[in-house]
């Protein structure tokens, strides 16, 4: 599957804001939606979400596991 790589790492991947003024030497985006994390993460989650989207697939929302049981 092609994706075009268009705004995939400009739009944030939890609300779909578009960081219009993000430069390339910006590795961090950060949104007023709590989304903060590196670009390129940012741009993979955008690309699974139009792979997910275009095949239609849902996955379901992940239980939190606390911190004792992961072992953290």
């Amino acid at each position: 599957m092609a994706v075009a790589p268009a705004y995939t790492s400009k739009t944030c991947s939890q609300c779909g804001c578009i960081f219009e003024t993000l430069t390339l030497a910006q590795r961090w985006v950060e949104c007023s939606c709590g989304l903060s994390m590196d670009r390129d993460e940012n741009a993979a989650r955008n690309v699974l979400r139009s792979g997910r989207d275009l095949w239609g697939v849902t996955w379901p929302v992940a239980a939190c596991v606390p911190q004792e049981a992961a072992g953290l």
